[in-house]
């Protein structure tokens, strides 16, 4: 059994107060083990905020970390041994849907809420806060980039049906660029296995002048450099892995909340802190522990929730949550928040788009 680390960041603890407890499921291990790592310290940035902040009337927040050494049953094992066995207000953690869905599954049973930084294709799971937009909403503002940048009105969508995310965001995609005259949308599965034809094959037979590639990061990469414009509809975790490439080709653009040329003077400051601290820049990873874990903490400051249910309402029911980008709130679980389409290792957006509260 993985046994938990121990995290009291800047919480300095007076006889009997006894802080509000938050759990974090990561891979600490293994080859995820940086990327869980990089999450945690941020978290533990957010933490020491927060405690520096709490009046007298507040309780510090501390974190207890469990490793899931990067399998979906280890991390669903330890976030039940975590609410099972600790008086926790809230869980982060997944850093992708597999892991977020496994997570949010294992606290069906127990008022503990997940805060994640995954997208969230599955509707009905109860207590799950998503820090990404909603999936929906990627896929229509890819379309509408699509529709003012690029001549092209045929398109070819290749979509991995084995991720929940990747066929939600294409078919919102699909019907958001249907809606252009003349247009034309395509859409094929694409497992990536052996017996699914190359991305170069389906692109000639196709005649397309523009391709929605939804699925893994490595099967995009495999295609080599491509002519035609390219639209990226995979998770952020496979996002990120294509920025690292180092001939990531220029005509690929896709779509996230996170861009470092948005982010507000709380989210400059944290980047700096980081630096100061790490030496060496923050990456996602940490962008998003340290999100998760302020909206944990100011969710807890706001209501003065001591316990898991008062908590969720809260995050429920409020508003004005902080982000690296600005404040947002949640509709059904995922974040209202402005949607931004990058090109890889985009600091400024090649295009912007508010909120849908619609």
């Amino acid at each position: 059994m993985a046994a938990p680390l121990l995290a009291l960041g800047g919480c300095s603890r007076k006889g009997g107060e006894d802080p509000l407890w938050v759990g974090h499921v990561a891979s600490f291990s293994g080859a995820e083990r940086a990327a869980g790592e990089h999450t945690r310290d941020g978290i533990l940035l957010a933490v020491e905020e927060a405690n520096g902040k709490k009046d007298t009337r507040d309780r510090p927040v501390a974190v207890l970390h469990a490793d899931s050494r990067g399998q979906l049953d280890q991390a669903r094992h330890e976030a039940i041994r975590l609410v099972s066995l600790n008086k926790l207000v809230a869980l982060l953690g997944g850093r992708d849907q597999a892991f977020a869905d496994r997570l949010a599954q294992a606290l069906q049973a127990y008022p503990v809420s997940l805060v994640t930084p995954a997208a969230q294709a599955i509707d009905g799971l109860e207590g799950v806060f998503s820090l990404d937009a909603a999936l929906d909403f990627r896929g229509r503002c890819l379309a509408r980039f699509a529709g003012d940048r690029f001549k092209g009105k045929k398109t070819l969508l290749l979509v991995d049906n084995r991720l929940p995310a990747c066929p939600r965001l294409a078919d919102a995609f699909a019907a958001e660029w249907r809606k252009g005259a003349g247009r034309s949308a395509d859409v094929r599965d694409f497992s990536g296995d052996k017996n699914t034809p190359k991305i170069s094959e389906q692109l000639e037979k196709s005649g397309a002048e523009l391709l929605l590639f939804s699925g893994k990061a490595a099967d995009l990469a495999a295609a080599g450099k491509l002519s035609l414009p390219v639209l990226f509809g995979g998770e952020e975790t496979e996002w990120r892995s294509l920025e690292g490439l180092s001939d990531a080709p220029p005509n690929l653009h896709a779509a996230t909340v996170h861009v470092t040329g948005k982010f507000d003077e709380e989210g400059k400051a944290f980047l700096k802190l980081y630096e100061e601290r790490h030496h060496q820049e923050a990456d996602f990873n940490a962008w998003r522990g340290y999100e998760m874990m302020r909206v944990v903490t100011a969710a807890l400051r706001e209501s003065k929730a001591t316990g898991a249910i008062g908590l969720r309402e809260k995050l429920t029911k409020g508003s004005d949550f902080p982000s690296l980008t600005g404040k947002f709130s949640f509709k059904e679980g995922r974040a209202v928040r402005p949607v931004y389409v990058v090109k890889p290792r985009g600091t400024t957006p090649e295009q912007e788009f508010p909120p849908d509260k619609s």
